[in-house]
């Protein structure tokens, strides 16, 4: 059946995961599938792969942290459990698989996030350095949220000096960094909030910056937040998102030479960072001008 066909596999992995919790990442995962357990299980290998090439506090890290693996694995295997004992019925198999889903991508979230913090640190990660628009790039990535805006019925606010404003990074990782910032306003606002998103020219630089008028992350949990997996007393950081996202920002930007600046103050938390500024480039010869 369907959900034996899932239980198979993510024994399998979940098996493999206390080997990881260990320490013990040369253990590999027989799980070959064209689907998202197989996609999941590929994933955690490749990731072991690349933890057991690296340094003995970096496992203990990873080892210290297992139980962000465990939460949803544990999820997983008591629905397919029951879906297998009959607790939940057929008519209610969707739903229950649903939820399996998304457990199932909580984790490829978690191992991507690892993964990246893992390049960085072993410099396995070189920075593409090039001119992009960064208006137009945090115009595409409010598209992007354009339903979650919508639904918590958010005012959003650009503020541009220009039409195009030009700066030098990695464009691709640059977006990572805006991306993760406007979710987490979102995140932490209330329904009718504002979101305010700005660019604007700071002498030889380009300033970022995206604030909200949501709850303030309190002064002793301020200094921690970029901190690996740093739970903090009220939700700011705790049940949402892998626990890494703000930590692999300050990595991103620290490899461009930036530094991530946020205050928190009722109805005013803001992120901002500089890149330097830049012209636009130049046309490709032959390519027509409008």
């Amino acid at each position: 059946t369907m959900s034996r066909s899932i239980y198979r596999p993510i024994s399998k992995i979940t098996k493999t995961a206390k080997k990881y919790a260990k320490g013990d990442f040369t253990a590999q995962i027989d799980v070959h599938s064209n689907d998202e357990i197989g996609y999941l299980a590929n994933t955690l290998n490749y990731m072991a792969t690349e933890l057991d090439t690296l340094e003995e506090d970096q496992r203990k890290f990873v080892s210290n942290v297992s139980h962000d693996f465990r939460s949803p694995l544990t999820s997983i295997k008591g629905y397919v459990e029951a879906m297998l004992d009959g607790t939940i019925g057929p008519e209610d198999m969707p739903r229950y698989l649903q939820i399996v889903e998304d457990e199932t991508d909580r984790l490829t979230d978690l191992v991507r996030d690892l993964l990246d913090m893992s390049r960085f640190e072993s410099g396995k990660f070189p920075l593409q350095i090039a001119p992009f628009d960064a208006n137009e790039m945090i115009r595409r990535i409010l598209i992007n949220f354009e339903p979650r805006i919508e639904k918590k019925r958010i005012d959003v606010q650009v503020s541009f000096d220009a039409d195009s404003r030009w700066a030098s990074g990695d464009a691709n990782r640059v977006n990572q960094v805006l991306s993760n910032f406007i979710d987490n306003a979102l995140k932490f606002m209330d329904d009718g909030g504002t979101l305010t998103v700005t660019t604007r020219l700071t002498g030889k630089n380009v300033l970022f910056a995206v604030k909200n008028d949501g709850a303030v992350i309190s002064e002793k949990d301020l200094p921690h937040i970029f901190e690996r997996f740093y739970k903090a007393d009220k939700a700011h950081t705790s049940g949402m998102g892998t626990g890494l996202g703000l930590a692999i920002c300050k990595m991103i930007l620290q490899e461009h030479g930036a530094e991530i600046k946020v205050h928190s103050l009722p109805g005013d938390t803001e992120f901002s960072f500089e890149l330097p500024a830049c012209a636009a480039p130049e046309p490709a010869k032959g390519a027509k001008e409008d």
